[in-house]
């Protein structure tokens, strides 16, 4: 086995409730998540394919804004807000 040195950046390490340390490639708000022990060619392959899964840019977002549904305390805020008093 050829020991790799790990790359460090777009590493994120994650640790379980059950104490399990995780490590993820994270970029642009999204994850994928390394199994191979850190060093091994192994691991080195999984993070450049998370890499390249990833991508260069960001995915592209509509952001959709919704009305709360009726009874619920985000709709009771907007009727607040949207009131002539406040």
């Amino acid at each position: 086995m050829i020991e790799v040195q790990a790359p460090t950046r777009y590493l994120m390490r994650d640790v379980d409730r059950h104490g399990n340390e995780r490590i993820f490639v994270r970029r642009h708000g999204r994850k994928i998540r390394i199994r191979a022990p850190i060093g091994t060619e192994q691991f080195y392959r999984e993070y450049v394919d998370g890499l390249a899964a990833l991508g260069d840019k960001p995915p592209d977002r509509e952001t959709v804004i919704t009305a709360a549904a009726a009874g619920t305390l985000g709709w009771l805020a907007a009727k607040y807000f949207g009131s002539t008093e406040f």
